[in-house]
């Protein structure tokens, strides 16, 4: 029985049929797992869980499996989870600025216009929270002549919101007021999403209270 027993190990263990089964492709995008660690990470402030998924994220979309992941699809997945990792707030200045600095070049490298744009738009408003106008505006000032060129209104009015919230922050009334006044004729010109409309609304409202102040300040003069 024992010599029967062992013939019939060996005949399994040579034809591999005991052998662990192999590994499952890992490099494959699983949307909804992503999607529900985003989440953890989120709920946690992991900021550094964080950057690894968003590493991760880019790793897998040049993987020869992942061909067919469309490029628009493709910059949802990257634009969310840079969003939810700065929206954390548990990221230091640098690391956040860093992150969307690495996304961009990632993006330039792989021809990807649409979000290399769209991520350099969420870097003029970290450089705005941040303080940072001169960089805001200067990175601000070259995507809104690209902008201009492939006709992107969604994403112009953002970066002209964000042009005058920087001239406002800088007391520079003038140009605030003409780059809001951009803004809000580009999106006559488009639908504009109930969050963007408030932005505009707000911004309009600062501007007013600050022109009613000067002019009342005048009068007192």
């Amino acid at each position: 029985m024992l010599v029967v027993l062992k013939w019939f190990y060996l005949f399994f263990c040579s034809h591999d049929l005991l052998s662990p089964a192999p590994p499952e492709d890992n490099d494959e995008i699983n949307e909804e797992q992503m999607t529900a660690t985003a989440e953890v990470y989120k709920k946690s402030k992991d900021a550094r869980g964080f950057e690894n998924l968003i590493l991760e994220l880019r790793r897998k979309l040049q993987m020869p499996q992942n061909v067919n992941v469309s490029k628009a699809k493709a910059a949802k997945w990257v634009r969310t989870l840079v969003d939810m990792f700065l929206d954390t707030g548990a990221a230091t200045e640098e690391a956040q600025i860093r992150i969307c600095n690495e996304c961009i070049l990632w993006a330039r490298e792989e021809k990807r216009t649409f979000l290399r744009q769209s991520l350099e738009c969420r870097l003029v408003a970290v450089y705005h929270d941040r303080k940072k106008f001169e960089e805001a505006l200067k990175l601000g000032s070259v995507l809104l002549k690209e902008l201009k060129k492939v006709d992107d209104k969604n994403l112009l009015v953002e970066v002209q919101l964000l042009e005058s919230k920087t001239y406002h922050a800088l007391s520079n009334l003038p140009r605030a007021r003409a780059a809001l006044t951009s803004a809000r004729t580009t999106a006559n010109s488009i639908y504009c999403p109930p969050n963007m409309q408030a932005d505009l609304d707000l911004q309009s409202g600062k501007s007013s209270s600050i022109l009613l102040l000067l002019l009342l300040y005048g009068a007192l003069q």
